[in-house]
């Protein structure tokens, strides 16, 4: 945020009143997009390696679909909440959302490392991502 420096909407017109607190950081990008739809991503993606999809009822292949439509609107109505809140513009979903998008990327692959390759920082990624999807395993 300190990067990009950018004034929230009240900055910039008096005539904007937030009905919440506004913070007193910059507003983009959006940290509560960026954590919604990174939990959505990191709960989907584990839900995945723990129940894998070639060997599920299907049942549980609509639980799947209907839990990542849900996951995906919540992350968008949280966002969706601060922009009408008034205390960010659409375009700081848009850059929470790309942050997200980078994070997800990131804790991907290092839970699923080329063999041999994984540095030091993503082993523990990894091996907590093992601990997550072992508890979904035991479900």
């Amino acid at each position: 945020k300190m990067v990009f420096n950018l004034p929230r909407p009240n900055e910039l017109s008096p005539r904007i009143q937030p009905m919440i607190p506004t913070p007193s950081y910059t507003t983009y990008p959006m940290g509560h997009a960026a954590e919604a739809y990174f939990i959505a991503h990191l709960l989907l993606g584990i839900i995945d390696d723990a129940l894998p999809q070639d060997c599920v009822p299907p049942w549980q292949a609509k639980w799947r679909a209907d839990l990542k439509t849900m996951m995906l609107r919540l992350a968008s109505r949280i966002s969706f909440n601060r922009v009408v809140a008034g205390i960010h513009f659409p375009r700081d979903t848009k850059g929470g959302i790309e942050l997200a998008d980078m994070l997800w990327n990131y804790v991907r692959y290092a839970a699923h490392p080329p063999s041999g390759t994984a540095p030091i920082a993503t082993a523990s990624i990894a091996w907590w991502w093992q601990q997550a999807v072992a508890e979904w395993k035991e479900r």
